[in-house]
């Protein structure tokens, strides 16, 4: 889970807790440092992922949903 738009326009968003997201600097520095390496050298995987597994619901969207739908009437 990232701290990006990524997820915009789904139903959950990020964790509150820091530890609960990565920042896009982040995964840059991975990507970084996969692709710094020499010739010759292979990363077969690397995995990322934040400290905890928590997730929240995407509150923006349900609230816009709502006026939308309360306009409608």
């Amino acid at each position: 889970m990232t701290d990006t738009n990524l997820y915009r326009d789904a139903d959950f968003t990020c964790g509150e807790e820091p530890e609960s997201y990565l920042l896009p600097d982040e995964v840059a520095k991975a990507v970084a440092y996969v692709l710094d390496q020499r010739e010759g050298m292979v990363v077969p995987e690397i995995t990322l992922r934040p400290q905890l597994h928590r997730i929240a619901r995407n509150l923006g969207k349900y609230e816009s949903n709502n006026r939308t739908d309360t306009a409608a009437l």
